[in-house]
């Protein structure tokens, strides 16, 4: 090709040395950037596998953490409900307040988008009646949530996601907190609008949380089944919908008074979407623990859903560390609430277990995790960091069972 006769590298050699190195810098910029341009778009959907923390970059600035995640998905989005941690001020003491976010996304879950007006908004109450009959009102405090557990049930018209929680008071007193406590509940046909006012599905009794707030519950477990008196309070609500069976099935973690940690995890089962509710058994209890390994505590599990299977997914813990990650373990009745269980000992199956993630691990740890088909990035667990000195939630890049 020539241009008035003289060919392009004539007419360059002819060029002032300044306007070479622009023609220079030119062409090794176009050689650069037309071979990335092509990997970006065709890699464009495409993550990579680096275990790490998700971002959420629509949470407010004074987030101190995000933990407890559930996920679920109608095959077009997933939806993700996590605790969130933040700092406020009650009775002049800065104290942790804790509330419910929800994100969504959509394959392959490589970005999250906080839903405003969604999940459930911590509030701070100075009216909250005394524990018996006289008692002065409590201190100035706050309604906390955590541990939700979000549900997408195809056929229930108009409520198709289900939200729940477990929501307590809190002004700086454990005993408090266990006393003043609840599930609670919302629903919505699209998780991005129109959720329902907050609900109080589950409490322990007739006397705990004590008057006004037992009678406004819509069920007392205690009346659902006799073999639940002795539970004062119940938290980490886990539900999933089982569409071959067209049932609705939650854990809960069962407190009594005699240990901080849950006596047992329970199963519920509903066929009318939540309405009501029945006592399906004891799905583990504390003394199952030592029999599954060289752990002394577990602080709760949660239900998966993968290959249409249901597994409980259990943190374990022992001085090391309060969660020692992720343990996977199999239901083998899942209406009578039985587990997977070794013919020998009776022990709870680990089918699989996924260590901690972080990289500078905590004697608190974590483990409890979410899972969906529909995210690439694998098992989602929160942990916490002492890099990070909070709770995070890490995509890991597996999947419940290995092949």
């Amino acid at each position: 090709m020539k241009i008035y006769g003289k060919s392009l590298t004539e007419i360059f050699s002819m060029l002032p040395w300044a306007y070479k190195a622009v023609v220079i810098m030119g062409s090794a910029f176009f050689l650069f950037a037309v071979p990335y341009s092509l990997h970006f778009f065709l890699t464009l959907g495409m993550v990579s596998d680096k275990v790490e923390p998700i971002a959420f970059p629509g949470l407010a600035q004074n987030t101190r953490g995000m933990l407890d995640p559930s996920v679920a998905s109608d095959g077009k989005i997933a939806v993700m409900a996590h605790t969130t941690t933040s700092l406020i001020n009650i009775n002049g003491a800065p104290q942790l307040s804790a509330e419910v976010n929800l994100e969504r996304a959509t394959a392959p879950c490589r970005s999250w988008m906080t839903i405003s007006g969604a999940g459930f908004a911590a509030k701070e109450d100075a009216d909250v009646p005394g524990m018996f009959k006289g008692d002065p009102p409590l201190n100035r405090g706050v309604w906390r949530y955590e541990t939700p557990a979000i549900v997408y049930d195809p056929d229930d018209p108009g409520r198709e996601w289900k939200l729940f929680a477990y929501r307590y008071f809190w002004n700086g007193d454990e005993k408090t907190a266990r006393y003043y406590s609840m599930i609670v509940s919302r629903t919505a046909s699209r998780p991005d609008s129109n959720w329902s006012e907050e609900k109080w599905v589950f409490a322990p009794n007739t006397k705990w949380p004590p008057d006004p707030f037992a009678s406004l519950a819509e069920h007392r477990l205690s009346e659902i089944s006799p073999e639940l008196a002795d539970v004062v309070f119940y938290a980490r609500p886990s539900v999933v919908y089982v569409a071959k069976q067209k049932t609705l099935f939650m854990t809960l973690s069962a407190f009594t008074t005699a240990s901080s940690l849950p006596d047992r995890i329970i199963l519920l089962a509903s066929i009318d979407h939540g309405a009501n509710w029945s006592y399906r058994g004891v799905v583990m209890r504390a003394t199952d623990v030592p029999k599954m390994g060289n752990y002394t505590n577990s602080t709760g599990g949660n239900l998966l859903m993968f290959n249409d299977q249901l597994y409980l997914a259990l943190v374990l813990g022992n001085a090391v560390a309060d969660g020692l990650g992720t343990s996977i373990i199999p239901f083998e009745d899942v209406l009578n609430a039985k587990l997977k269980r070794d013919e020998k000992t009776g022990a709870p199956v680990i089918v699989n277990h996924l260590p901690r993630n972080s990289m500078q691990p905590s004697k608190i740890g974590g483990g409890f995790a979410a899972y969906t088909d529909m995210c690439r990035t694998g098992m989602m667990i929160s942990e916490y960091s002492d890099i990070r000195s909070s709770f995070q939630i890490f995509k890991t890049y597996k999947k419940p069972l290995d092949k």
